[in-house]
């Protein structure tokens, strides 16, 4: 077994969706350099096994299922249920980071009512933005935890799937709700152009 010292840019994990009864697959970043509090990010594949035994070249040419979260701390092995490592998956682009959108505001129903919104580029500051520039990015809110990866993730399969999100979680559960809420105000990531994904878009009539 992997330990945590072994880690880095390009580990791959697969974790069990209980909701959806789905091994699904992740891959970590490591940007701490710099951001300690949001530099750990993972995304995860649109990829999903009904088998526990699966390969990591699988995943080779897959795409993502949602943008990168901030992540609070590596997967824990050995407390974690359902997670375990399948080795290092480097790829070109690996280096990138993503743009997030920031805002003071709680998560709600509708982000196009939030009056003040921030692109924030290199995981550090944030600039004013109009909300149409940065509403395909995902929110640099940090998962505290595993276990909100894998709702947001049996959350979007539900999604994609055209299944009922509440026939399968309890989206009056405070913490399931909000990620509920940040999925819902994101674009389903295939439809998210390649050349705009993880980029927030430049102030320009365009782009309006």
């Amino acid at each position: 077994m992997m330990k945590k010292k072994d880690f880095f840019t390009g580990s791959v994990f697969q974790f069990f969706v209980p909701e959806i009864k789905k091994y699904a697959f992740c891959k970590f970043f490591d940007f701490r350099h710099l951001s300690e509090f949001h530099g750990l990010l993972a995304q995860v594949f649109d990829h999903f096994s009904d088998t526990v035994s699966n390969s990591i070249g699988d995943l080779r040419e897959t795409d993502w299922l949602f943008g990168p979260r901030s992540m609070h701390k590596w997967p824990n092995l050995r407390k974690d249920a359902g997670w375990r490592s399948l080795g290092i998956l480097s790829a070109p682009g690996d280096e990138v980071v993503p743009d997030f959108k920031g805002t003071l505001s709680r998560v709600v129903e509708d982000d196009s009512k939030i009056e003040r919104w921030y692109a924030i580029r290199n995981l550090v500051g944030g600039e004013d933005c109009e909300y149409s520039q940065v509403q395909h990015l995902e929110r640099i809110i940090l998962t505290t935890s595993s276990l909100g990866l894998v709702w947001r993730t049996g959350m979007e399969y539900c999604r994609i799937n055209g299944l009922a999100v509440e026939e399968f979680y309890n989206l009056k559960e405070p913490g399931l709700k909000n990620m509920y809420l940040q999925m819902t105000n994101v674009p389903i990531y295939k439809d998210i152009p390649r050349n705009i994904r993880g980029r927030a878009l430049s102030n320009t009539p365009d782009n309006k």
